[in-house]
């Protein structure tokens, strides 16, 4: 397994991923990855929240998105 480098900020040192820490919380092979030893495909979507102001909306919308089958949301956030 490659070395992976993590950085939360783009500015900060990176990190290296510890395998011997975490690997068995989460790790990863090229075909998918493990989250406490089960294989887990990542099938994701983008939430744009700044699209839809009214936060009222927000969980009915990602709750959509699990129903959908999603396990995992992106989203940005805005540095501006």
């Amino acid at each position: 397994m490659k070395d992976v480098l993590v950085a939360a900020n783009p500015s900060a040192e990176p990190t290296k991923y510890d395998a011997e820490k975490y690997g068995s919380k989460v790790n990863w092979s090229r075909q998918c990855m493990f989250i406490d030893g089960k294989p887990t495909v990542i099938v994701s979507g983008e939430f744009q929240y700044w699209r839809i102001p009214d936060r009222s909306r927000w969980k009915r919308i990602l709750l959509q998105m699990k129903s959908l089958g999603l396990n995992t949301v992106r989203f940005y956030f805005h540095w501006g």
